[in-house]
């Protein structure tokens, strides 16, 4: 049994996109907003959804292209701001009040773009592994396996996929640690594992940057009423170590947390990344 219920809403262009919606606390609770990663799914945010949902809702997404949610025909449309209008419509199709953001990665910068442009939206923001511009080391190595799995056969091939890229990112992880991870991004589908995305999500980043991230340095000043954490990993190749000091220096209720031993993106599945989150929704 599941402590959550499976979601869809319907985009401004007739796409069905799904959500994960742990709605399990008391009514009037605070709700905690998830966007995952490039590539990723609600399925990142298992762990720490659980944990939190006695005390918050938790809406965890899948932007089109991801997940359970239709992939768009037109490629072109992969790119933030259409992701931006569509979990704008979400939010207003839910009647959601009282919003603390949580995005990994692009989901991230998601967030950050949703409160600049909509002052108040959220109550906070925390950004795993994501800052106000990217490295480019990190942007190199996505681009070299976004939309690359279409000879995949067998789940044993399908988990050697995963780890060649981010055996540096997780280090210590286990065999079954890595077959944990991997079905978090591969489905069975008649019987072969195939990723939980569209490939052609990869078509914009050509001499882009993941997903034409922009640098979001000029929506500082938008943001410094808005509680932040930033959650770093300590070996991260897309957030560095100079710019979220940066941040810190520059935003007057910013808080960095550097998670040990791992790089992009951390779980937040640890006793470390459960409890400064919940303390950062409580103050």
């Amino acid at each position: 049994m599941t402590d959550y219920i499976d979601g869809w809403f319907t985009t401004t262009d007739g796409l069905k996109l799904h959500y994960r919606d742990y709605n399990n606390a008391p009514a009037g609770s605070p709700t905690v907003f998830c966007m995952p990663g490039l590539t990723r799914n609600s399925r990142d945010f298992a762990e720490i959804a659980s944990y939190l949902s006695p005390n918050y809702r938790v809406i965890a997404t899948e932007q089109r292209g991801r997940g359970d949610s239709d992939w768009d025909p037109n490629p072109e449309n992969y790119l933030p701001p259409t992701y931006v209008a569509d979990m704008l419509k979400l939010i207003a199709e839910l009647k959601l009040e009282n919003i603390f953001a949580l995005g990994t990665s692009l989901g991230g910068l998601m967030s950050m773009i949703l409160q600049a442009t909509n002052p108040g939206l959220f109550k906070g923001i925390i950004l795993n592994d994501i800052g106000m511009e990217l490295s480019d080391e990190g942007v190199a190595r996505i681009k070299g396996y976004v939309g690359k799995w279409n000879n995949i056969q067998t789940w044993e091939e399908a988990i050697e996929s995963v780890v060649v890229p981010n055996r540096v990112v997780y280090p210590d992880f286990t065999d079954a640690e890595w077959e944990w991870f991997t079905k978090k991004l591969y489905v069975e589908k008649d019987g072969i594992p195939v990723a939980a995305y569209d490939p052609a999500i990869s078509n914009n980043m050509n001499d882009r940057t993941e997903e034409a991230a922009p640098s979001l340095w000029p929506y500082m000043d938008l943001l410094k009423s808005t509680p932040m954490l930033v959650l770093r990993g300590e070996h991260s190749d897309i957030l560095s170590a100079e710019v979220a000091e940066r941040m810190a220096k520059e935003h007057p209720d910013l808080k960095v947390l550097t998670v040990p031993r791992v790089g992009h993106v951390p779980l937040m599945n640890t006793e470390l990344e459960k409890a400064e989150i919940s303390r950062f929704l409580s103050a």
